[in-house]
């Protein structure tokens, strides 16, 4: 990722933890799942994770600045090959 392409990303930050907290429903769950920002494919993601365990993506689809769709991964075989992406990104924390 570009510096540029880094800056641009981070201006995306407080919508999606914001997208994350209301997607966990409370504050208990948003303490007990890590949330980090990272990549699928060219595009934000978001990947949660408790007890060192991936429990899903959201990737967000941006255009024209604005987020015109979310894709949901949750299947448990794509998971493994996305916590081994997670692992190489060392994508940045957005809370534990």
């Amino acid at each position: 990722m570009s510096a540029r392409e880094a800056a641009e990303f981070e201006t995306f930050r407080p919508r999606l933890f914001s997208l994350a907290y209301r997607l966990l429903g409370s504050a208990k769950g948003a303490a007990e799942v890590g949330v980090a920002i990272g990549e699928v494919n060219g595009q934000p993601a978001l990947y949660g994770a408790a007890q060192g365990r991936l429990l899903g993506v959201m990737v967000l689809e941006v255009t024209d600045g604005l987020v015109s769709a979310v894709r949901s991964v949750a299947n448990p075989d794509k998971l493994v090959h996305m916590a081994a992406r997670l692992r190489t990104q060392a994508p940045s924390t957005v809370s534990r």
